[in-house]
């Protein structure tokens, strides 16, 4: 019983882990990104970005049919409300920080726009 509750949760642990995140790199002496995406209804695309204790990180996305949301997440755990359009906070640690997209409905094309500072 015991063994089989740890291979479920590997199994979990893989496929919640599935698809590799995309790092969101600043220009040179820029502190903005916006990045063009796509997600698939049922799926979330991960974007990684570092940023340093006490900047302030301000999200934001825009869809043709308004529906594509986000979450953000640092190491400890989550920062922001689930299925956000917008959002900003000031950041308790060094590191990166992971926003994930998805979906309200069907499919959805994407611009997510991050700054920090």
């Amino acid at each position: 019983m015991k063994s089989q509750l740890l291979k479920w949760a590997l199994i979990a642990l893989l496929i919640g882990s599935a698809g590799a995140d995309t790092t969101i790199r600043f220009d040179r002496g820029k502190f903005s990104k916006t990045v063009h995406g796509a997600v698939v209804r049922g799926t979330r695309e991960k974007f990684r970005v570092g940023a340093a204790k006490g900047q302030t990180m301000t999200v934001w996305i825009t869809s043709l049919e308004d529906n594509a949301v986000f979450q953000v997440f640092s190491k400890s755990g989550t920062l922001s409300k689930p299925e956000l359009t917008e959002w900003s906070g000031k950041l308790p640690a060094n590191g990166d920080y992971l926003i994930e997209v998805g979906p309200t409905r069907g499919n959805a094309t994407f611009d997510l726009n991050v700054e920090i500072r």
